[in-house]
């Protein structure tokens, strides 16, 4: 969908029925009318790359509510991952949107449309997914996973476990030849709680982080994501 020049991306992901684009006039109702019009089809609502074309941050986002899913990787060359001076990166929108108290999971996708040609100005796939622990192979399962946020999203970093509670979030990372990783743990307004090396991580809730989630990164640059708990103080 594209509201004037602004482009608003989102997918529907288990939706039941067709759902046909709304342009309501701006970004904030704009998102909304097709997160609503998706929820209403059964569904769950991912908000695609908001620094594409420099769309929206953190500010819009946060005045929406019931959006499930927020990509906050995109594989493609164009769509301004990592901000630019006075731009907050996708991560950085991701943490706005937390901070201001909306659950909203991270996804990463490659968003892929070319699959012959192959490049770094193609839109290949392989470059960004997420890895879902459901109850079946299905897509029934998946998408309610997705929606309870059971799953990490990754651009090649794999985890062997993850344990997610009210009281401590811990990971092992499955090992790649002779890569090294960090994790850092991060809370409200994108602070750093913890960072720490190795192939474990765990982090011990406090309770008056706001939110925790950890990224973990290795020496190549890939990266994994997992879900914020947030803190009930």
């Amino acid at each position: 969908l594209g509201q004037g020049t602004i482009p608003v991306h989102i997918n529907g992901i288990g939706i039941n029925r067709r759902v046909e684009p709304i342009d309501a006039g701006d970004v904030v109702s704009t998102l909304q009318a097709n997160i609503d019009a998706i929820h209403q089809a059964g569904g769950i609502a991912s908000i695609n790359h908001p620094n594409y074309q420099w769309a929206f941050n953190h500010e819009a986002l946060k005045q929406v509510v019931g959006a499930n899913l927020l990509e906050i990787f995109n594989g493609v060359h164009s769509t301004n991952v990592e901000g630019a001076p006075g731009r907050p990166s996708y991560e950085q929108i991701w943490d706005g949107v937390l901070s201001a108290g909306r659950a909203i999971f991270g996804v990463a996708a490659d968003d892929s449309h070319n699959y012959s040609d192959f490049g770094p100005d193609q839109a290949n796939p392989g470059r960004g997914w997420v890895v879902v622990r459901a109850e079946a192979l299905s897509s029934e399962a998946i998408v309610d996973a997705m929606a309870a946020g059971d799953f990490y999203a990754s651009t090649g970093v794999a985890l062997s476990e993850l344990e997610m509670g009210e009281e401590r979030i811990s990971l092992t990372i499955k090992p790649d030849q002779d890569t090294e990783f960090t994790t850092a743990f991060t809370g409200r307004d994108g602070k750093l709680l913890h960072e720490q090396t190795g192939m474990d991580a765990k982090y011990d809730i406090t309770m008056d982080e706001g939110y925790v989630r950890a990224t973990v990164r290795d020496t190549n640059g890939k990266k994994a994501w997992t879900q914020p708990v947030f803190t009930t103080s």
